[in-house]
């Protein structure tokens, strides 16, 4: 239910999205944060035991190369057990 949550709400602006939206986001959250479901939304640089990459892009410079470019979906942990992988856009190197 997040994940659909996260479709409908990602790219819009939250100000434009309906109130009642908004809510039932935060109660997912909660939800999860009671049953100790954390959301994994790194940045940064990747981490093959936590990031799913499904997609990458040409790194802007070398000291990107293996770091998360964007989000596609956030990763579940529960207590320190992985739920799900964060799946991730990553900077790649690529040579022209």
């Amino acid at each position: 239910m997040a994940d659909q949550l996260d479709v409908v709400l990602h790219g819009a602006n939250l100000a434009d999205a309906g109130e009642e939206l908004r809510r039932v986001r935060e109660r997912i959250t909660a939800l999860l944060a009671l049953c100790e479901v954390a959301p994994i939304v790194d940045g940064g640089e990747l981490d093959f035991m936590r990031h799913e990459v499904v997609s990458d892009r040409p790194a802007p410079h070398a000291g990107l190369v293996d770091h998360i470019a964007d989000t596609v979906r956030p990763g579940y942990r529960w207590r320190h057990d992985l739920l799900r992988p964060q799946q991730v856009v990553a900077y790649v190197d690529r040579i022209k």
